[in-house]
């Protein structure tokens, strides 16, 4: 084992980016630093031996009859995975990892055991090493997540023994992890969810474990910087909706009350709030035989109100910010403001995004005001997601009794009021289409029918009429 002395700032490999998932790059960024630099430190190295390189073929190929011999142990540990540690390959690390996977799949029976058992086990070893490099640790910890016990003919068997390290990763007090490796093993336990796990145990395990990153308490407890935590708790809603199901055990309806209060909280990051609506129209809710379903609807009120005013708040803040750094008074998206790129499929953040384009309606920035739009109708489509449900057919609608009569035709009316507001950001007019609005999803080319000040305008009424339907006093 070497160490690396670096007496100055270094800069962070970009090639690293390239092995990542969209929605972790924001991670990513905020955990390691994209485009700035890393406080210089000293970080352990292992001696990579290059002449080993040439063993490879022969050393998988014989890992049924020695895979705890020197020589398949040196190979792994000094060269395979060796290379992992130094930090002057970072920006190969995304092929490293991909030729692990493919090794993976091309191995079978003992060899593939004997390969899937050493691979973990010194990844492992790699992810809890506080000395090595952050994206070697991240990297390796996201490796174990990645690895299947088959993937023929399209049926994919995540390996199942690597969910014991991925819990203790995510969930364990007994190391002291830095917040990016908790959260690379919450994207193993997510993909492990979603392949598919083997039995019942194993998913209620899952399913406390993504309710427990839920709670504030786990962020002070692993010690997750605000900022990274939102990037948390919208990884384990992802992970909680593959089950669509609202309970942690039969019946008790464990989910959906975690839903219902991450949307209750106003000082729930916005993207938390929209994804845990979401989750509700993702959900089965036959197995829940006792809810009071009616009492969703004030909050689906609450929300809109949130959402239309949290949308009408940023408009105004983006607009006073580049007044003031421009000096122009000209409006969002000059040389100070900021556009936000949004992933509209999970809710992250889409790095992408933000400002370009030519100027539009009062000479604003058009893809400022572009991405404005794509927010506020991400927003009214998960509204209308949690009421309907994905296919129209489910939702919180479909669970209130017949009886609750006023309570239906509240929830309705809050459905047709964000529905207007995607008809309006479609055509300029709040004029009932007698087609449905169309969701998120961006069209290139496509005239813009409003500017920011009808969008103000638009949503100040809303937040009125949102608050008059529920009864709130403005």
């Amino acid at each position: 084992m070497v160490k690396q002395n670096h007496l100055k700032f270094t800069p962070f490999p970009f090639g690293l980016l390239f092995s990542l998932p969209l929605k972790t790059i924001l991670f990513v960024v905020l955990a390691i630093g994209f485009g700035e630099t890393i406080l210089a430190q000293d970080f352990q190295e292992i001696k990579v031996d290059e002449g080993l390189a040439s063993q490879k073929s022969s050393i998988l190929g014989n890992l049924a009859n020695a895979a705890n011999s020197s020589e398949t142990k040196e190979f792994f540990q000094k060269y395979y995975l060796g290379r992992w540690t130094v930090q002057n390959n970072a920006q190969n690390i995304h092929t490293y990892r991909a030729e692990v996977e493919a090794d993976a799949s091309s191995l079978q029976g003992e060899a593939k055991t004997a390969f899937l058992q050493l691979v973990v086990k010194l990844l492992t070893s790699f992810a809890l090493n506080k000395d090595y490099y952050p994206a070697c640790r991240y990297n390796a910890v996201l490796t174990i997540g990645m690895l299947n016990e088959s993937s023929s003919e399209g049926q994919i068997v995540p390996y199942a023994p690597a969910l014991k390290m991925l819990i203790g990763f995510v969930d364990s007090n007994k190391y002291n992890l830095p917040d990016y490796v908790r959260y690379g093993a919450l994207l193993g336990l997510e993909r492990h969810a979603e392949v598919g796990l083997s039995d019942d145990k194993s998913k209620t395990q899952i399913k406390s474990i993504f309710l427990n990153v839920l709670k504030p308490t786990y962020a002070k407890e692993k010690d997750i910087r605000k900022d990274i935590y939102v990037c948390f708790q919208i990884k384990a809603i992802d992970g909680l909706a593959v089950f669509k199901s609202p309970d942690l055990n039969p019946g008790d309806a464990a989910i959906l009350t975690a839903m219902k209060e991450l949307i209750e909280n106003e000082k729930s990051d916005p993207d938390v709030r929209t994804l845990a609506a979401e989750t509700f129209g993702k959900m089965n809710f036959d197995s829940i035989k006792s809810y009071d379903f009616a009492s969703l609807v004030t909050t689906m009120g609450k929300l809109a109100v949130n959402f239309s005013q949290d949308e009408l708040n940023y408009i105004k803040t983006e607009q006073l910010r580049d007044q003031i750094n421009s000096g122009t008074g000209s409006g969002l998206g000059g040389s100070g403001g900021m556009g936000r790129g949004m992933d509209m499929v999970g809710g992250g953040m889409d790095m992408t995004g933000g400002l370009g384009g030519g100027m539009g309606m009062n000479g604003m920035n058009t893809e400022s005001i572009e991405n404005v739009i794509l927010i506020i109708k991400y927003h009214m489509d998960a509204l209308q997601i949690a009421i309907n449900g994905l296919d129209q057919k489910g939702g919180i609608k479909a669970m209130i009794p017949e009886d609750k009569v006023q309570e239906l035709k509240l929830l309705e009316k809050i459905e047709a009021e964000a529905q207007k507001t995607i008809v309006f950001l479609n055509t300029g007019t709040t004029e009932v289409s007698t087609k449905k609005a169309s969701s998120s999803k961006r069209r290139k080319n496509q005239i813009l029918m409003v500017d920011l000040l009808m969008i103000q305008d638009h949503l100040s009424e809303q937040v009125l009429n949102y608050k008059e339907l529920i009864g709130i006093a403005d």
